[in-house]
Parts: structure tokens; C-alpha cells; sequence
């Protein structure tokens, strides 16, 4: 095997490996988004009830 194709299949390892890490970050993403999105509808049922507990 010569250089040329070492550096061919470095250069190949080099983008799978960025794609993956594009791929992982952006599941991150996604995860984070319906962690926030679920801890904002929790906050609102939480006040929700404290109000209906205090209007009584």
C-alpha cells in the first residue's frame, strides 16, 4: 500500500468521523430541545395547579 492510499483512506476515516460527530451533535441538539420543551410544559402544569390550590 502506498502513501497515496494511506492518505486516501485517512482522509476518508477523517470525514466519517466528522459526520458522525455533525450527526451525534445534532441528536444532542434535538434532545436538549425536547428536554427544554418538556421542563417548560411541567413549570406550566406546576404553576397551573398552584394557582387552582391558591384560588380556592
Amino acid at each position: 500500500m502506498g502513501l497515496d492510499d494511506l492518505k486516501k483512506q485517512a482522509e476518508e476515516g477523517l470525514e466519517k468521523a466528522k459526520d458522525k460527530a455533525s450527526e451525534a451533535a445534532e441528536t444532542a441538539k434535538d434532545k436538549a430541545s425536547e428536554a427544554v420543551e418538556a421542563a417548560k410544559d411541567k413549570a406550566t402544569e406546576v404553576v397551573s395547579d398552584l394557582k387552582d390550590k391558591f384560588q380556592k
